[in-house]
C-alpha cells in the first residue's frame, strides 16, 4: 500500500537527514536510492516520486560538482585574492571620482542622498531639528523604497510616518528598490509591533470579473517565498466600484480571454506575427460593432474608441514591428517607449555642422570637411539636390555655397563662445526647430535636441570648449552609449503599445498581453564576475582550468528566486491595468497537470523554474482552462504583405485598354550599346564602398524598369531591397 512505501521511503532517505556535517552528507548521497513504487500506484504518487528523483539527482550533481568541505574552502581561498584585488581597483577608481566631483562641485542623486545621510549622522542638533519640524512625514509607493532612503527617513522620522504602498507592484529591483523593507514593516505591523497595519483591499478600477480573474491566478503562484505576500491570507482584492453591476450592465462576459494558438507545425508565419494579427482583428471588430466601455467616472456606456486599448509587453523589442503590421492594416498606434539619444539624424547632424564650423575655424578643409558638407546638404535642413553638391565638389566652390555663408560667422565665434551658446546659434540660424515639421515627429525631437542643449550646459560648466565638445559627441556616437530619452509619438485617438513597467499607475478598457512566451532575461547569471548584496563580489578561480565557485551556485539559486518573485509581482501589476477586459495570447502546450500543494499553491519547485509568462499560465491552466480558447491561425487575415506597405499598390484598378496591332519593321544593322538601361555608368576611379554604392543603385533603377506595377512582383523586390 501507500502506507507501507512512505515507510521504506523515510527508511532509505533517514541517513540523508541524519547527516551532521558536509563530508558526512558528501559520503551519504552517493548511496542514497529510492525504493520502487507498488504497482498501480496513483498518478499523484507517481508525480510525487519523480519529482523526489529529480530533487535528489540535482543535489548528487551539485556536491559532486563542488565537492567535500576541504574542496570548498579550498575554492573560497582561491576567490578571495581575486576579490581583494576587484575592491582594489574599485576603491581607487571612487577615490578619483570622488575627488573629481568634488574639485568641480558635481554630484548626481545618490551622491546628495549619501551626503544627506553624513550630515545627519555627523550633527545631532540637524537631526533633532528635523524631527521637530515634519508633523508628519507620508511617503507613497513605499514598496520601492531602497536602503538609502530608508536610512535617511530613519533618521527624521519621530513615530510619524505614514506609508503607502504594496508589495505586489514591487518591480524596481533593477534601481535597488527593496521590497522587504515594506514587508518587514506589513508583517510587524499585523502583529501589533511598532505600528498599525490598515489593509486597503478594495478596487474601484475594475470590474467584478477582472478582480475574480485576478485572484484566481495569483491564488495560486503568489506567497512569502515566490512574491513575497501571502496572497490568499490577506491580499486578495475585494470589488468595491458597485456602478459597474448598475449602471454599466451589459450582456458582455468580461472574464478572461485566454487565446491559444497551435504554431508546431507552422513554418510560415512568426509567433510575433500570429499575435499581432490576431490583436488587430479584435480591435477591428470591436470597433465596427461599437463595442461599448463604461465610463465610470460620469458613470456612462459609450462606444470604444482607440484610446480604450492598450498592449502590454515586458520588452519593447517588437514595438516597430507592431507599428508597421498596424499602419498596414490602417490602426492608429501609439509607441510608449525610449529612445537612444545618438539613435537620431538630429544628433548626427549637429555634430556634423559643429565639426564643419571647427574645422572652418582651424582652415581644415579635408575629406572630413567634405563628408561633413554632404551630410549638412542633404539634411531636412538645406535640401540641396545632387546637383548642386556635385558641382560644389567639381568647381571645389565650397567657400561660396549657402551652407559655408551661414556658419562662416560663427567660426569665428567658436573660441569665445560657450558650448550651448552656440549651439543655440546654429539651431536659431537653420531655423532648425520649423524644420522638424518636415521629418515627422516634431515633439520627439524637440526633447532630443533639449536633451543635447543641457548635456552642452553641464559640459560647458565643467569647462569643455567646442572642440572637447566635438570630440565627445564623436565618441558618443561611435561607442553607442545608452543615453535614453522618452520617445512618444503622440495621437489623439490610438491604441497604445507599452511595457509593463510604463504602464504602472495607468489604466485601460481592454488590455492585450502579447510577448508572454518569451523568456524572462538572465543574461546576468552568464557573467563570470557578479556581485550579490547578500554574498558581495563573486569570482572564477583557476584550478586546472577556470572553476566557479558554490558561492556562484548559491547566487544564482538567489537570484533566481528574486527574479521570478518580481516577474510575478510584474505580471500582477500587467494584470491590474485591465477595467473591463483582459485578452491573453500565449502559444498552445499540453495541458498541465494539476501540481497544488497543501496550501493549494502551485508546488514551489515548479514556480521555482518559471521563466516565462507563459509558463505562470500553463501551470495554473488546468484551474482555469474554462477561459481558454484557441485561435485559427488561418482565419486571421496574415500576410506578409506588410513589408512592402503596398495598400496604395493594391488599390490600383485594372487599366483598361484597347486592343491594338504590332506591325513589324525592319531595323538597319548599326552599332548598340548592349544591356542598355537608364542607369548612370561611371568610369572614374572610386573606392570600393562608393562602387558598393552604386552597384545596390543600378539594382534599384533596374528593379524598377521592368517591375510591372500592377502585378508586383514582390521576391524581386524583397530580393533587391531587403538583401
Amino acid at each position: 500500500t501507500d502506507g507501507e512505501y512512505a515507510v521504506k521511503l523515510t527508511e532509505s532517505l533517514t541517513p540523508l537527514f541524519n547527516c551532521r556535517s558536509i563530508d558526512e552528507f558528501y559520503g551519504t548521497i552517493g548511496i542514497i536510492k529510492l525504493p520502487m513504487l507498488p504497482r498501480g500506484s496513483e498518478d499523484d504518487t507517481k508525480s510525487a516520486r519523480d519529482k523526489l528523483k529529480e530533487s535528489l539527482d540535482e543535489l548528487k550533481n551539485t556536491i559532486y560538482t563542488y565537492g567535500n568541505k576541504e574542496s570548498i574552502l579550498e575554492s573560497l581561498k582561491n576567490i578571495e585574492e581575486y576579490s581583494e584585488i576587484i575592491i582594489s581597483i574599485v576603491k581607487d577608481y571612487l577615490d578619483a571620482l570622488h575627488k573629481y566631483k568634488q574639485d568641480n562641485d558635481i554630484y548626481d542623486f545618490q551622491d546628495i542622498a549619501l551626503l544627506s545621510i553624513k550630515v545627519l549622522q555627523e550633527n545631532e542638533s540637524v537631526r533633532n531639528e528635523l524631527r521637530d519640524t515634519f508633523k508628519e512625514i507620508m511617503i507613497d509607493e513605499y514598496q520601492d523604497t531602497n536602503d538609502i532612503q530608508e536610512t535617511f527617513i530613519g533618521m527624521i522620522e519621530n513615530n510619524n510616518t505614514y506609508c503607502v504602498g504594496d508589495i505586489k507592484q514591487s518591480i524596481y529591483r533593477f534601481r535597488n528598490a527593496n521590497p522587504y523593507i515594506f514587508k518587514s514593516k506589513y508583517d510587524n505591523y499585523a502583529l501589533g509591533n511598532n505600528g498599525m497595519k490598515i489593509d486597503l483591499v478594495k478596487n474601484f478600477r475594475s470590474r467584478k470579473e477582472v478582480l475574480s480573474n485576478i485572484n484566481e491566478v495569483f491564488n495560486l503562484v503568489m506567497d512569502d517565498v515566490i512574491g513575497g505576500a501571502e496572497y490568499h491570507e490577506s491580499h486578495q482584492m475585494v470589488y468595491g466600484n458597485t456602478s459597474y453591476i448598475e449602471e454599466g450592465l451589459t450582456d458582455y462576459n468580461y472574464d478572461f480571454q485566454i487565446l491559444e494558438y497551435d504554431d508546431t507545425n507552422n513554418k510560415k508565419y512568426s509567433k510575433e506575427e500570429i499575435e499581432i494579427f490576431a490583436i488587430a482583428k479584435d480591435i477591428k471588430e470591436k470597433i465596427n460593432s461599437k463595442y461599448q466601455v463604461f465610463n465610470k467616472d460620469d458613470k456612462v456606456l459609450r462606444d470604444i474608441t482607440y484610446n480604450d486599448f492598450v498592449i502590454l509587453m515586458d520588452r519593447t523589442t517588437d514595438f516597430d514591428l507592431y507599428k508597421k503590421i498596424f499602419e498596414y492594416l490602417g490602426i492608429p498606434l501609439t509607441l510608449y517607449k525610449d529612445d537612444k539619444i545618438n539613435n537620431s539624424n538630429d544628433i548626427y547632424i549637429l555634430k556634423n555642422i559643429i565639426d564643419f564650423i571647427v574645422k572652418i575655424n582651424l582652415k581644415e578643409f579635408d575629406t572630413e570637411f567634405k563628408y561633413d558638407y554632404i551630410s549638412i546638404a542633404r539634411s531636412y535642413l538645406f535640401n540641396l539636390n545632387d546637383d548642386e553638391i556635385f558641382k560644389t565638389f567639381k568647381d571645389n566652390s565650397f567657400k561660396e555655397t549657402i551652407i559655408f555663408k551661414t556658419f562662416q560667422n560663427l567660426a569665428n565665434e567658436v573660441t569665445s563662445s560657450s558650448i550651448n551658446t552656440l549651439l543655440e546659434k546654429i539651431i536659431n540660424k537653420t531655423n532648425m526647430y520649423e524644420k522638424f515639421i518636415e521629418i515627422g515627429n516634431v515633439e520627439a525631437s524637440i526633447i532630443r535636441i533639449s536633451k543635447l542643449y543641457d548635456i552642452a550646459s553641464n559640459l560647458s560648466s565643467l569647462g569643455y570648449d567646442i572642440y572637447t565638445f566635438r570630440d565627445y559627441l564623436n565618441e558618443l556616437l561611435d561607442a553607442d552609449y545608452d543615453m535614453k530619452y522618452s520617445a512618444v509619438n503622440t495621437s489623439s485617438n490610438s491604441v497604445k503599445i507599452m511595457t509593463i513597467h510604463k504602464s504602472k499607475g495607468l489604466e485601460y478598457h481592454v488590455c492585450y498581453y502579447s510577448g508572454l512566451y518569451k523568456g524572462f532575461n538572465i543574461s546576468d547569471l552568464k557573467e563570470k564576475f557578479l556581485f550579490d548584496n547578500k554574498y558581495g563580489i563573486i569570482t572564477p578561480y583557476f584550478k586546472e582550468g577556470i572553476n566557479e565557485s558554490v558561492i556562484k551556485y548559491l547566487v544564482k539559486y538567489h537570484y533566481l528566486e528574486e527574479e521570478v518573485s518580481e516577474k510575478i509581482r510584474l505580471f500582477y501589476v500587467a494584470l491590474t491595468r485591465a477595467k473591463e477586459t483582459m485578452i491573453l495570447l500565449t502559444p498552445k502546450v499540453e495541458e498541465a497537470i494539476n501540481s497544488l500543494d497543501e496550501n493549494n499553491t502551485i508546488d514551489i519547485s515548479i514556480r521555482r523554474k518559471y521563466r516565462s509568462f507563459s509558463q505562470i499560465m500553463n501551470s495554473v491552466k488546468h484551474n482555469l482552462l474554462k477561459y481558454y480558447k484557441e485561435i485559427d491561425i488561418e482565419k486571421l487575415g496574415i500576410t506578409k504583405q506588410y513589408l512592402y506597405n503596398n495598400q496604395s499598390l493594391t488599390s490600383i484598378e485594372p487599366t483598361k485598354t484597347k486592343d491594338f496591332k504590332v506591325i513589324p519593321i525592319e531595323i538597319l544593322e548599326t552599332n548598340t550599346i548592349s544591356q542598355e538601361h537608364f542607369s548612370k555608368n561611371t568610369h572614374e576611379l572610386i573606392t570600393k564602398e562608393i562602387y558598393n554604392n552604386m552597384k545596390f543603385g543600378l539594382e534599384v533603377h533596374e528593379t524598377l524598369e521592368y517591375l510591372d506595377f500592377k502585378n508586383p512582383n514582390y521576391e524581386l523586390i524583397e530580393n533587391t531591397f531587403i538583401k
